[in-house]
């Protein structure tokens, strides 16, 4: 039996999709709330503050009355393994609006992807937070890359936020307006 592509792909996000339906569709709070801290934490995952994001979204969500938890699983759009495919368009996109600094050679995704597995991995920021060489690594790249990365990533982030808050909020009412379909048809067949 050949199984087909579509099915193929399914299977593969499978485990997504079973986190989206039981992390986020089943979320006890209106679908607006959900949709905006889903966008605050997608929108906060784009800015270069790694270790500082899931914090700086539970406050935001807080602050605008969104699903504080939806915004922290939102935040994780970044994470190790994504981290070179969010901060690298958005290192791209800031150099090329900013335009500061002609003469400051551009790096590579190879560059950037050695620039988080080494300078600012997760490892490295549990195990030498406290040392003035990582200190001074972080201020490196800060000094070097923070700025287009800052610019490029809140672009990209309130892309990405409005287009997470949009197609959300329409699959959570969905999702509940089917299923308050279900409940009243077996409500009344029975």
């Amino acid at each position: 039996m050949k199984i087909s592509l579509r099915t193929k792909l399914l299977l593969r996000l499978r485990p997504m999709l079973r986190f989206v339906k039981t992390r986020i569709l089943h979320v006890n709070d209106s679908p607006e709330r959900i949709a905006k801290g889903l966008a605050i934490g997608v929108f906060i995952a784009y800015l270069p503050v790694m270790g500082l994001q899931m914090m700086l979204a539970w406050i935001t969500a807080s602050l605008l009355k969104a699903n504080r938890m939806v915004a922290v699983l939102g935040v994780w759009v970044s994470n190790a393994a994504t981290a070179v495919f969010v901060y690298y368009p958005a290192y791209r996109l800031g150099r090329l609006i900013l335009k500061m600094r002609p003469s400051k050679p551009e790096l590579n995704p190879e560059q950037m992807d050695h620039l988080f597995d080494e300078t600012l991995s997760l490892y490295r920021l549990l195990t030498e937070f406290h040392t003035q060489a990582f200190w001074k690594d972080v201020t490196s790249t800060a000094m070097n890359i923070g700025l287009e990365m800052l610019v490029g990533g809140v672009i990209l982030g309130f892309i990405a936020a409005g287009l997470a808050h949009s197609v959300s909020l329409r699959l959570i009412s969905y999702y509940r307006q089917r299923k308050q379909a279900k409940k009243q048809r077996r409500l009344s067949s029975c």
